[in-house]
Parts: C-alpha cells; sequence; structure tokens
C-alpha cells in the first residue's frame, strides 16, 4: 500500500509529495526513509542545496542508498591549494636552487601541486 507521499511521487507532484514528507518527519515517522525520500523529491525539482541537505540528514541516521546519491549529486572534487618541491625519495622541500634535495637524490618535481578536497554542496 501506497502512502499518500509515495502515490504523489510517482505521479510526478514532488511539491506534494515534499510536503507530505514533510509532515512525516515532523511526526517522527521513520526520519531515515523519508528524508531520504524527500531528497529525492528536491532533487527532481532541481533543487540540490535542499537535497543535499536532505541527504546528510539521513546518512546521519545510516541510510546507505543517501550516500551513493550524495556522492552522485555532490562528488568530491579537487583544486590546487600551493605547490611544493618534491625532491626524489618523496619528501618534500622548502630549499629552491642549487643544492635542494641533494641529500634525498635531488629534485623530481619543482612544482608538485597540493589538492585540497571539497564538495560544492
Amino acid at each position: 500500500i501506497l502512502t499518500r507521499a509515495e502515490y504523489y511521487f510517482k505521479i510526478k507532484k514532488y511539491k506534494k509529495s515534499i510536503a507530505d514528507y514533510s509532515s512525516l518527519i515532523n511526526a517522527n515517522s521513520n526520519k531515515k526513509n523519508n528524508y531520504y525520500q524527500r531528497a529525492l523529491c528536491y532533487e527532481k525539482l532541481k533543487k540540490r542545496q535542499e537535497a543535499v541537505n536532505d541527504l546528510k540528514e539521513a546518512i546521519a541516521l545510516n541510510n546507505t542508498d543517501a550516500e551513493k546519491l550524495h556522492n552522485k549529486i555532490n562528488p568530491i572534487r579537487k583544486k590546487v591549494s600551493y605547490y611544493v618541491t618534491r625532491c626524489c625519495d618523496g619528501s618534500t622541500s622548502s630549499a629552491t636552487g642549487r643544492g635542494a634535495c641533494s641529500h634525498h637524490g635531488g629534485v623530481c618535481n619543482w612544482n608538485d601541486p597540493v589538492y585540497e578536497e571539497y564538495r560544492k554542496y
């Protein structure tokens, strides 16, 4: 038997479905699943931030499907934070010019990027 929220989702009435899932969440009814289902509705309406917020709530309640969807719509991205001098043994050095990394097998990369991971939402 479908709940009214599930029925609205099935017939693509996402705003009505969101309202019903919100009522269910406020009534403390199966929050793990209802946050996930409401996030699906937000995703269908292209409201990514709201979807991600609900997915984080569902993840905190151990919903594994929510974690998969979260990684899909809000993937980990990387950007260069800064550059380092990389010695041939894998260590880094702040030395510049002649003799840099001389105790470590020489310089293998003068401008090795160091990345920072982040998510858009």
